[in-house]
């Protein structure tokens, strides 16, 4: 059998980033260091350009860092497995994407905000963990589309409002913000399991949906 090469996810940022670029390229800083810890750094190939990174981009990489390693840490259940746990096997580009657009709509339901973004990475970086463990480590670029687009598309007029992606320094800095940190700690696993419970039908429905397509 011959050995697939793994796939290769460039980690570049232009020298005047947009807001979604910039979200983009936390992402990927994001999922390359959880791989890292994972040890499943070899089945995903990250190259980067030659840009130079400024220090304020690089300190939000470090602080987005530690807060979805926090998430990680206090809730270890809700990013093992994450498949498993919705009963769904991750054979397909379409399954991914419907999985992602069904967690985002429960998760900004009721509005956006830092820490809700975080926990976004933190679960789509978990999807991709799945994908690697189910031998499809080539559906780990489906992942990343789903958030570059979902970022472009929903969250870049509002993290623009607040100043772009360098106020997560300043949200999460000052012991004032304790109702951040907070909300990271004990709203996220509401939703993501009010996510869990519900996606099952939500993806009963569209297999239902396709095999009527099919007809």
């Amino acid at each position: 059998m011959i050995k697939r090469p793994p796939p290769i996810i460039l980690i570049q940022l232009n020298s005047e980033p947009t807001i979604a670029a910039e979200g983009n390229f936390h992402f990927l800083e994001y999922l390359e260091f959880k791989l890292y810890r994972f040890n499943l750094d070899s089945f995903i190939k990250f190259e980067r350009g030659d840009d130079w990174i400024p220090d304020r981009i690089e300190e939000t990489a470090e602080k987005i860092q530690d807060i979805c390693g926090l998430l990680e840490h206090l809730y270890p259940k809700l990013y093992v497995h994450v498949s498993r746990q919705l009963k769904v096997t991750l054979r397909t580009e379409l399954i991914i994407c419907d999985i992602f657009r069904c967690f985002c709509r429960t998760l900004f339901k009721t509005g956006i905000s830092w820490p809700r973004i975080l926990a976004l990475f933190a679960f789509a970086s978990g999807l991709v963990v799945d994908c690697i463990r189910e031998g499809r480590p080539e559906f780990a670029r489906t992942v990343v589309y789903c958030v570059k687009a979902f970022i472009e598309d929903n969250l870049s007029g509002w993290v623009k409002d607040q100043g772009g992606w360098e106020n997560i320094l300043e949200h999460f800095h000052c012991a004032g913000h304790k109702d951040s940190w907070c909300d990271v700690i004990a709203s996220f696993p509401g939703l993501m399991w009010s996510f869990l419970l519900s996606l099952p039908t939500k993806m009963e429905n569209f297999g239902t949906m396709l095999k009527l397509k099919r007809q």
